[in-house]
């Protein structure tokens, strides 16, 4: 199901970086940068209601990477 939710919202996405590309008033720049902003919001609202689906029916898999505390903790911070 993820994909009938994430495929428009990309769409979405990448049409509004295509036009902040573009001349635009002050105002229109203002209100593609708050779509880019609310999309991309909502593309990592979907992404972790899909992980704690995935977390409920068990088929959630970890991965292993390289981790710099200082740095996790630099951005925790901010």
């Amino acid at each position: 199901m993820s994909h009938e939710i994430r495929t428009p919202l990309n769409g979405m996405i990448a049409t509004t970086q295509l036009m902040l590309a573009s001349t635009l008033t002050p105002e229109q720049r203002e209100l593609a940068e708050t779509i880019l902003e609310s999309g991309s919001t909502l593309l990592s609202i979907l992404g972790d209601i899909l992980d704690f689906s995935k977390i409920d029916h068990g088929s959630l898999e970890l991965q292993r990477r390289p981790l710099c505390l200082r740095q996790v903790r630099g951005e925790l911070l901010n």
